[in-house]
Formats: C-alpha cells, sequence, structure tokens
C-alpha cells in the first residue's frame, strides 16, 4: 500500500530527524507539529526509534474533494518497535525496545490538483490515465492529482 509506505517514511524521517524528507511527505501544517515536538526531543538529548514495521490492517474511508484538494480518509492498524532513547547514554527512556506495539490510527492524506496518478492508492496497482476504478482492488480512482502528502494523524 502506496500511503502505508508514506506513513512508514515519516516514522523513519521522524526518527532520523530528517526534515527535508518530513517536509515533503506532510502538510505544511504537520510538518511544523512534527518540527516542534522533535525539536524538544532532540534538545532533551532523547530519539524516538521505530523498526520492523508491519501494515496489519487498512481501509480506505473516504475520498472527497474541497476546493482543488483531494482528501483521502485512511484507517490503519500497524505493528512496529516504537520507544524512546536517551541518545547519550543508548539507553530506554520511555517504552520498551523489547516488545511490538499494536497501533490504531485514523490518516488524513491530501493531494493537489496537479500530475496524473500511476499508481493506485490503496494498493499500489499500476493505472492507466483515465481509470475511474483500480483493476485489481476496485478503489476509486481520481485521476489528474499531484502527490499525496500526510495532513493529520491520529492515534485512537
Amino acid at each position: 500500500n502506496i500511503l502505508f509506505q508514506k506513513f512508514v517514511a515519516i516514522q523513519v524521517a521522524c526518527m532520523n530527524f530528517d526534515y527535508k524528507t518530513l517536509e515533503r511527505l506532510c502538510s505544511s501544517e504537520l510538518y511544523s507539529s512534527y518540527k516542534s515536538d522533535l525539536e524538544v526531543l532532540r534538545s532533551n538529548n532523547g530519539q524516538n526509534i521505530m523498526s520492523d514495521f508491519k501494515c496489519v490492517a487498512y481501509n480506505i474511508n473516504g475520498i472527497r474533494e474541497e476546493n482543488g484538494i483531494v482528501i483521502v480518509k485512511m484507517f490503519l492498524h500497524a505493528i512496529f518497535y516504537d520507544y524512546v532513547i536517551d541518545t547519550n547514554t543508548k539507553q530506554v527512556t520511555r517504552g520498551t525496545n523489547t516488545s511490538i506495539v499494536h497501533n490504531q490510527y485514523h490518516l488524513n492524506f491530501v493531494v493537489k490538483k496537479g500530475e496524473n496518478i500511476t499508481k493506485c492508492p490503496s494498493c499500489g496497482a499500476q493505472i492507466k490515465v483515465g481509470d475511474s476504478e483500480c483493476d485489481y482492488c476496485h478503489t476509486i480512482i481520481i485521476n489528474n492529482y499531484g502527490d499525496f502528502v500526510l495532513s493529520s494523524k491520529s492515534r485512537i
């Protein structure tokens, strides 16, 4: 799933304090929030470690257009290691590095009108320009839109 891959890339960028990648994959509002949180974490010598991501389940809950922006609502159940270490001592300061956590999220991805979509946002299958539905998973396809960015993430 392309959107799950973007979710993982965002988590990895947060872990690595990779602001350039975060800015590319998130809306400006979400990027500002992440940057602020990461600067506090960094100033306290913390680093959030996340690894071994697996998608347990996901569902596209809706697609709508508002003022030239397409909003894709997604439910995601993912499992992964998620804990915070002290960057000086490498000791775990929050969470645990011995067990995987189960997290469920409501995610909103947005795209602006622009380039044609060539891959299904749900399953990643190739899409022919002009197709209104994915031949593989039957997700509704909105053509003539650019790349998805994460605009909101809330844990359930």
